[in-house]
């Protein structure tokens, strides 16, 4: 019997006796309305999380000054370790109260070194974080930033080896995760204005990126970054009703936290294949991949389409890269396992039915008839013979 061609199967099926693993991408300093700013993608992350026994995202979607809300089975990771994962080259291995050893730059003044100091300490009270040392930078760090006429930022890190000798410091006396606290430029008035009225990029995330980068590529521990602002610079805002998405950089002197208590459920880094384990995560163990829906030309859409992973694009979450599946692929249509969804609580429905093995087509307008069966050979009806 010859079928009717059929639509293939999304992704690989999902083993339901194995975890259910998902991952949410919103790239740095893209001004992606959601998760562009400070914190402000916290409700999303958590809402997917809900859905998911592991959820894959990192610090740009975590991060939120003093406040952070991260589910135990949240695995907070950065960028460049994505990236490595989704391409088979790494693996990622659940870990608790990872040992933090923080770099602190050379280049903070003596006032705001006082108060980061001090928000380690808090850390360690109310959060328990285990700190195993910290180190400052035998030179200041050197950085900068330079926005782009597209509207995005591009970082500078001109002292980088000074970075990964104090990483390497760290690691050497017990860190198995790095937390770097680097003074950072001052913003020009107009890109504070516009940051602050959530009109613009967030210049600090494209900094934080190549900081984090630098560290995971060269020590393989994971990595994340918080900003220290002079004390004028960094005073909470008192005179003006902010855009609620930057609110939590504006209430509090100082970033760290929350990047301290990220680290602390960090995954451990696997780049030996020989010591894989089947419960780690690696590329062939994710079931689903979130990102905006115009952010199609980085590796984790370009893994996605290749591995046949289910690739849910959020619409409303709009950025200045404007990497459409139109722009990238013109007419062609969408295959089955890219999955445009609306906002953040329809792609939380569509993991759902992902993880369940519910099908999403039934529940889907407009409906489409079954494929029909084509009767060939012996299989065809036979004439009824007389008795």
């Amino acid at each position: 019997m010859a079928m009717a061609a059929m639509a293939p199967v999304i992704g690989a099926p999902h083993d339901l006796n194995t975890p259910f693993t998902a991952c949410m991408v919103v790239p740095t300093g893209v001004g992606a309305s959601i998760g562009g700013f400070a914190g402000d993608a916290s409700m999303a992350m958590n809402l997917l999380a809900k859905t998911c026994d592991r959820l894959v995202t990192h610090p740009n979607v975590a991060n939120a000054a003093v406040l952070q809300h991260l589910p135990s089975n949240v695995y907070y990771t950065e960028g460049a370790t994505l990236d490595a994962m989704l391409t088979s080259q790494w693996a990622l291995r659940a870990m608790s109260h990872q040992p933090i050893g923080v770099v602190l730059d050379a280049g903070i003044p003596s006032d705001a070194r006082t108060l980061t100091l001090n928000a380690i300490a808090a850390c360690q009270t109310i959060h328990g974080v285990s700190i195993s040392g910290i180190d400052t930078t035998y030179e200041p760090l050197q950085l900068g930033f330079t926005p782009m006429a597209s509207g995005n930022v591009l970082g500078e890190l001109a002292n980088h080896p000074v970075l990964i000798a104090s990483a390497k410091r760290l690691i050497a006396h017990g860190a198995r995760a790095i937390a770097i606290a680097a003074f950072m430029p001052e913003l020009s008035d107009d890109d504070e204005a516009a940051y602050k009225a959530g009109g613009g990029a967030d210049p600090i995330g494209a900094l934080e990126a190549l900081l984090s980068h630098a560290v995971v590529k060269a020590c393989h521990v994971p990595a994340a970054h918080a900003p220290v602002l002079s004390m004028a610079d960094s005073a909470p805002e008192t005179d003006t009703l902010l855009d609620p998405r930057v609110a939590a950089e504006f209430i509090a002197p100082t970033f760290l936290p929350c990047v301290l208590t990220g680290l602390q459920q960090a995954p451990a880094i696997i780049t030996n294949k020989a010591e894989w384990q089947p419960t780690d995560i690696t590329a062939g163990t994710i079931h689903a991949m979130v990102l905006p829906a115009d952010c199609l030309g980085g590796v984790p859409a370009l893994t996605a389409l290749e591995q046949n992973t289910p690739l849910i694009l959020v619409e409303n979450n709009t950025t200045t890269l404007s990497m459409t599946w139109p722009t990238l692929m013109g007419d062609a249509p969408m295959p089955p396992n890219v999955i445009p969804v609306a906002n953040y609580a329809e792609a939380a429905g569509v993991l759902l039915a992902l993880k369940h093995h519910f099908p999403l087509s039934p529940a889907i307008r407009p409906t489409h008839p079954p494929a029909q069966a084509t009767l060939h050979g012996s299989m065809a009806p036979q004439p009824t013979l007389a008795l």
